[in-house]
């Protein structure tokens, strides 16, 4: 009668057992999802997120200081390095003048804004408008136009012997500059006519983006999920072991511990992966210092986003593997 019923609980027990790690096979991916979906609701579909990491690079100042300035100063017309540097140095300080880094930052929280709300499935695709940037480049120009009027041709200054000097000698050669600032003003056109670039570049993303669109619509819906999942586990842990609590402890650190670690891991690799160059974006045209902005960008809002994942993945890992420890100490 004894062997019997010792039998009964043996079965019960390792029936117990069973269960709960039933509980854990639901509660590790579950934590994994929620984990995932957590970062990427504060990353990757935040507006916040990007903008503060466009600031953090300095971005918009040193678009309108390298970025722009570097897609027309390509014009090499003087042989003379001095009055090459004139004619540029001209046309960088009208830019910074004519363009505001304050409009820069607006113009791109619009197009962040805008691609969220195309990642959220609040839009049905992305718009870049650039008729604000036509209008600064065209100001630019004009402001070329008006300092080249001003500057005095060799022809003009041959009967002057102080400044006609300009023109035999190897300095600052008047009609140079002049041909230099021409030579600034027609790239200024072609990239109002190449504009249709930037179309491109959209268009690219717009295509990339849908990858992680799906995700990202259902993102509140991953997390909701994977949280009653987590809810659920836990409550079924807790009913199965609730005679033991050192049992029930030691198996939701355990369960707690291997999913954050899976994310862990899940992150690092991931992350080792990610191609941080711009990609499909090196088709365009794109001036060098531009696209060290961009790159630089991309690379700290990716690392950003496994960054915070592995951190949470950390902590939790780390609480769950201590708690766990402390009951086998607490035993002793």
């Amino acid at each position: 009668m004894k062997g019997k019923k010792d039998g009964e609980i043996i079965i019960h027990w390792s029936l117990r057992k069973t269960l709960t790690a039933v509980c854990g096979l639901f509660f590790i991916p579950a934590l994994v999802l929620f984990l995932v979906s957590l970062t990427f609701r504060q990353t990757v579909i935040n507006p916040a997120y990007y903008k503060t990491n466009f600031r953090n690079i300095d971005a918009y100042n040193r678009m309108i200081n390298q970025g722009i300035p570097s897609l027309i100063l390509k014009t090499h017309i003087s042989n003379n390095p001095l009055t090459d540097t004139v004619a540029k140095d001209v046309a960088t300080l009208l830019f910074q003048k004519f363009v505001d880094p304050s409009w820069l930052e607006e113009a791109t929280n619009r197009f962040i804004d805008a691609t969220i709300n195309y990642l959220t499935d609040k839009t049905t695709e992305i718009e870049l408008n650039l008729s604000d940037a036509r209008e600064y480049l065209n100001r630019a120009s004009s402001g070329l136009f008006v300092v080249r009027e001003f500057i005095p041709t060799c022809e003009k200054i041959k009967d002057d012997k102080q400044l006609s000097v300009l023109c035999t000698d190897k300095m600052i050669n008047p009609d140079e500059v002049i041909q230099d600032i021409d030579g600034i003003r027609r790239e200024i056109e072609a990239i109002n006519l190449k504009t249709i670039q930037f179309d491109e570049v959209v268009s690219l993303i717009n295509a990339d983006v849908n990858a992680i669109r799906t995700f990202a619509k259902n993102v509140h819906i991953y997390l909701a999920v994977s949280l009653i999942v987590i809810i659920l586990s836990v409550v079924g842990v807790i009913a199965l072991q609730w005679r033991n609590l050192m049992i029930t402890i030691r198996s939701l650190t355990f369960f707690t511990g291997a999913g954050s670690l899976l994310t862990f891991l899940l992150g690092l690799v991931t992350h080792q992966f990610v191609p941080k160059t711009i990609g499909q974006a090196k088709e365009i045209i794109l001036s060098p210092s531009i696209r060290a902005i961009i790159q630089d960008f991309i690379h700290v809002s990716i690392s950003g986003v496994f960054e915070r994942l592995e951190l949470y993945a950390c902590v939790v890992m780390i609480l769950s593997f201590l708690i766990f420890g402390l009951t086998y100490m607490k035993r002793r």
